[in-house]
């Protein structure tokens, strides 16, 4: 205890609890048994939120709605698309009839003490592009499959036998019949059954990036290019084996054509 006068201020205090004594002492000098005591709890830690759901990556939407949450039951939020104002917002939170490319969401919590988060964000594009890979097969000069499109080779598929340790060889062609520049991610079946499958692009050996779905190109709308598929029948081959290979749009993974290459034993 120190001498002191009402009011008495103290600076610069921590968080956490934090109690106030006094005793009040007489002109006689008689001092208060005991003390006056006040309590309270210093809070600058801010409230946490998070951006629970909302659309991510590439989405054929120009709508968003997202949810968010704190577990500080007094938040309040604060919500601002792009490079717009913050304003008090609720859960769930949507836009309608965004521009097409790339958008982010922030939102903040403020609890009952007026402590406020750094914002969380969220990022995603709108694409209203059309996305159409379309692919063709050929064992000569004349493909089948133009403007056909299904995920199971269906009316696009190409049949060649071969004798044990013979090669035969397939062309793909892949279009963009979309209406922009896509990225396309090509997918093929691998070597078995007796059969040995590799893939080119040109002169480069791709089969193992065509094999793990890794392997990804990029064609402007009405472009394309033309891969080579060859397939060896080896001692131990089965009467015949399919090959599928499909190619799907990044942007619209749901959006796939694919070509079937059937090679016969004889």
């Amino acid at each position: 205890f120190t001498s002191c006068s009402s009011p008495k201020s103290y600076s610069s205090l921590g968080s956490g609890s934090h109690a106030f004594h006094v005793k009040a002492i007489d002109p006689a000098g008689n001092t208060q048994t005991g003390s006056t005591n006040y309590t309270w709890t210093i809070d600058t830690t801010p409230p946490n939120v998070s951006i629970d759901s909302g659309p991510s990556g590439w989405v054929q939407s120009t709508d968003a709605t997202f949810k968010f949450s704190s577990t500080d039951g007094t938040a309040t939020f604060d919500c601002k698309l792009d490079g717009g104002s913050y304003a008090p917002c609720t859960s769930p939170t949507g836009y309608t009839g965004l521009v097409a490319g790339q958008h982010s969401f922030y939102v903040t919590a403020t609890d009952n003490l007026a402590n406020t988060s750094a914002p969380a964000h969220h990022t995603w594009t709108a694409d209203t592009q059309t996305h159409r890979p379309d692919n063709q097969i050929a064992t000569g000069t004349t493909y089948v499959g133009n403007d056909i499109y299904n995920a199971t080779g269906l009316n696009q598929t190409k049949t060649l036998k071969g004798a044990v340790g013979k090669t035969v060889s397939f062309k793909i062609r892949i279009e963009n019949d979309g209406s922009g520049t896509d990225p396309l991610t090509v997918l093929g079946t691998g070597s078995g059954k007796g059969y040995s499958v590799t893939y080119f692009s040109g002169t480069t050996n791709i089969t193992s990036k065509v094999v793990a779905g890794t392997y990804k190109i990029s064609l402007a709308a009405a472009a394309s290019v033309v891969l080579k598929m060859t397939v060896k029948v080896g001692s131990t081959a089965v009467t015949a084996r399919s090959i599928l290979v499909k190619t799907s749009a990044d942007h619209e993974p749901s959006r796939l054509d694919a070509v079937k290459a059937v090679v016969k034993r004889v």
